[in-house]
C-alpha cells in the first residue's frame, strides 16, 4: 500500500501536470471556443495545485522538481493527443477520472482530520471535471 504522504505528492504532481497539459492544449487548439475551455480546465488545475502546495510542502519541502517532471510528461502526452478532438481527449480522461475519484475518496478517508476539507475540495474538483 502506498503511504498517505506519497499519495498527497502524487495528487500535487497530477495537478501540476493537468495545469500544464491543458494550457498546452489551449495554445495548440485552433477553435477559440475549445481553446477557452482548455484554458478554464487549466485554471482549475492551477488553483487546485495551489491549494495542495502547502500540504505537499509539509511532506516534501523541495516541490520545484515536480514542475519539470510534469513538463516532460506533458510533452509525451501531447504527442499522443496530436490530431485528436476535444471529444476524443475528454473520452480518454473520462474513465481515468472515475478511477481517480475513487482513489481520492480513499485518500480523503485515510488522511488526518486537518486535511479532510482540502482533500474534499480535490475530490469535488475531480467530480466536476468528470460530470462535464
Amino acid at each position: 500500500m502506498v503511504s498517505y504522504e506519497k499519495q498527497v505528492i502524487a495528487l500535487y504532481q497530477g495537478e501540476l501536470y493537468g495545469e500544464r497539459l491543458f494550457n498546452a492544449l489551449s495554445i495548440l487548439e485552433r477553435d477559440a471556443e475549445v481553446a477557452a475551455m482548455w484554458s478554464l480546465v487549466a485554471e482549475v488545475e492551477a488553483k487546485t495545485a495551489k491549494r495542495l502546495r502547502p500540504l505537499a510542502g509539509q511532506i516534501e519541502p523541495d516541490l520545484d522538481r515536480h514542475i519539470s517532471l510534469s513538463e516532460a510528461r506533458v510533452e509525451t502526452q501531447l504527442k499522443d493527443f496530436e490530431g485528436q478532438s476535444w471529444r476524443d481527449i475528454c473520452e480518454y480522461y473520462h474513465n481515468r477520472i472515475l478511477a481517480n475519484i475513487a482513489r481520492l475518496r480513499t485518500i480523503e478517508s485515510e488522511g488526518p482530520a486537518e486535511d479532510k476539507v482540502l482533500l474534499g475540495q480535490v475530490v469535488a474538483h475531480s467530480q466536476v471535471f468528470f460530470d462535464c
